[in-house]
């Protein structure tokens, strides 16, 4: 199976990012190591990744298979981390672990990064890392967790420069809820690790002029709305199966406040079904063109954006009452910071989106083994989708 995956006569999405992006900058690193030039290269994300793999192309000829399964051993390493983070607390029997962490393994925009050449799965993996170093201990996190946690965040940041949003993160975790004992060091000391991901970002931005290399600097994007109600709509209809868990308390302001900001959302700035490969992508998109529009916005839209935002608001009121805060912290930085994106793919959210939804329903009341249904039906529709795609 391993092998079909990696053959090279096999034609899948995310051979084109390799091609056009990751393997030219991974070539070109490796034939001017020791010291490439960062100032600009044939990548919009950050050099960390080109670097690690530059090394052993110089060392390998540029064997395309050898760096691939590099990819791989780093995208194993991501589930590795995610499962620590899962067992961390949960309050899911142990078999139900593995259950909820594979709509993530086996998603289609994890296994495809798995098995080309992509930042995606590596950012994640430091995105993950740094969750469970904050994670670990009950909160507050000692100064050392923190530190850990701010070099994980560095790394996903210098993979992919959007994962700054975990800076905010890190400073919410230093923060103090009520007196902190003396062993955790001073306040200000707390907050000092969440320098590190922007003092290791800050020299790239000062030699790109902006947050990403010169080549791709048109492809920067502003706050927008459509990307926003995307965002919503992926979290919507992969929270579905955790409705069990995220909807267990059958709130009905909350789901009646969701309905009426999702209608609004949709009323204020409609988002029609339209063919443009370069701004929308991914199953979800493709599925919205079969539904009819309605006062401008996909027919689908109109379902899964209030599902986005119940769900989201369902963690949040979660950490609000219980203390909890991390996970739905979590979701809400990267979604805020996702707004800047030029572009809404699916690929983009999904992973992180899997792996959030998971980690706080496992560590939160469990409603029952029939529950389990909906992750498991989720994790068989993503293998067929695999089999499917790789004719394995």
């Amino acid at each position: 199976m391993l092998r079909a995956l990696l053959r090279p006569g096999l034609e899948v999405y995310d051979q084109r990012d390799e091609t056009l992006f990751h393997l030219p900058t991974i070539q070109g690193f490796a034939r001017a190591l020791p010291l490439p030039d960062l100032s600009d290269y044939p990548s919009a994300t950050g050099p960390l990744y080109h670097l690690l793999l530059a090394p052993l192309a110089a060392a390998s000829g540029e064997d395309l298979l050898l760096l691939r399964l590099a990819t791989l051993g780093l995208s194993l390493g991501l589930l590795a981390f995610a499962a620590l983070l899962l067992a961390g607390r949960a309050q899911a029997p142990t078999p139900a672990l593995g259950l909820a962490l594979l709509p993530l393994a086996l998603s289609p925009y994890v296994i495809g990064p798995a098995v080309r050449l992509s930042t995606d799965n590596v950012a994640l993996l430091g995105v993950v890392a740094c969750l469970w170093a904050l994670d670990r201990a009950p909160p507050p996190p000692s100064w050392r967790a923190l530190l850990l946690a701010a070099l994980f965040a560095a790394a996903a940041t210098l993979t992919r420069q959007v994962h700054g949003w975990l800076v905010g993160l890190l400073v919410l975790a230093a923060l103090p809820r009520s007196a902190l004992p003396s062993s955790t060091g001073p306040r200000l000391a707390r907050l000092l690790p969440a320098a590190i991901p922007v003092l290791a970002l800050a020299p790239l931005v000062l030699l790109w002029g902006g947050l990403t290399p010169p080549s791709f600097a048109e492809h920067q994007g502003g706050l927008d709305p459509h990307i926003g109600l995307t965002e919503l709509a992926v979290l919507g209809g992969l929270a579905l199966p955790w409705a069990p868990w995220l909807w267990a308390e059958r709130s009905a302001p909350l789901a009646l406040g969701s309905l009426a900001l999702g209608a609004a959302l949709l009323l204020l700035s409609p988002i029609p079904w339209v063919e443009d490969p370069l701004r929308y992508g991914g199953s979800l998109w493709r599925l919205a063109s079969f539904t009819p529009e309605l006062l401008g916005s996909t027919g689908l839209f109109w379902l899964l954006v209030p599902a986005g935002l119940l769900a989201m608001a369902s963690l949040l009121r979660r950490a609000w009452r219980t203390g909890d805060a991390l996970p739905g912290a979590a979701l809400l930085l990267f979604f805020v910071a996702n707004l800047a994106s030029a572009r809404g793919y699916q690929k983009y959210y999904e992973p992180f989106f899997l792996l959030v939804l998971a980690w706080a329903c496992t560590r939160g009341p469990q409603p029952g083994r029939w529950a389990w249904i909906g992750p498991a039906l989720l994790a068989l529709a993503w293998l067929a989708v695999a089999l499917v795609r790789f004719a394995l």
